[in-house]
């Protein structure tokens, strides 16, 4: 791991999932690039809520559709894989918070800890406001937050970016040892 000045400066692999609060999920992003608040979503039909073992299957679709937007670099079988081990893994082992609209089931975050496992908006709801107020009401209680993104998806670093996260290391190989290079930025208190 290297710390980084203004320049992502990259280094090898270092295992972070060491702690129980901080799993290096980095295909897990794939965030709402809005950063305005002209793009806020219509309050009275957008909710936030817990996410209950009913949602599973809507929190997959979320995650496939925005991963393969945002991960084009990855295979159709590497989301295959990744998505079985989201499904089985991931999922279970997170405090997610669910975000409707209208009733419908637009994105999640997934939090272990004070660290951002996921951060999903579908598609058809990017630039909507809707990751940066599931982001917002994450942050309201947590004094520093950690996420891993891939270097190559700019979108997530662009949006972690505008809400004052700092990239601050990176690693060579991805949490499931793929030659992708993975930032890890910061929201520092």
């Amino acid at each position: 791991m290297l710390y980084l000045s203004a320049a992502i400066a990259l280094t090898g692999w270092a295992r972070h999932n060491q702690s129980e609060d901080h799993d290096q999920t980095p295909a897990l992003h794939a965030a709402d690039t809005a950063s305005k608040s002209d793009t806020m979503p219509d309050p009275d039909h957008l909710t936030l809520r817990d996410y209950e073992g009913a949602d599973l299957d809507a929190c997959m679709m979320i995650w496939r559709e925005a991963s393969q937007v945002a991960h084009p670099f990855l295979s159709p079988d590497e989301l295959d894989a990744d998505g079985d081990i989201t499904r089985a893994h991931y999922i279970p082992a997170a405090r997610i918070t669910m975000a409707e609209l209208r009733g419908v089931p637009a994105g999640f975050i997934a939090m272990k800890g004070d660290y951002i496992a996921a951060l999903f908006v579908h598609p058809r709801y990017h630039r909507k406001g809707i990751g940066r107020t599931l982001l917002d009401h994450v942050r309201a209680d947590r004094a520093d937050i950690d996420v891993d993104v891939y270097l190559d998806n700019r979108q997530a670093r662009a949006f972690y970016r505008a809400a004052g996260f700092q990239e601050f290391c990176c690693f060579m190989r991805d949490a499931r040892d793929r030659p992708l290079p993975v930032v890890r930025l910061r929201l520092a208190a």
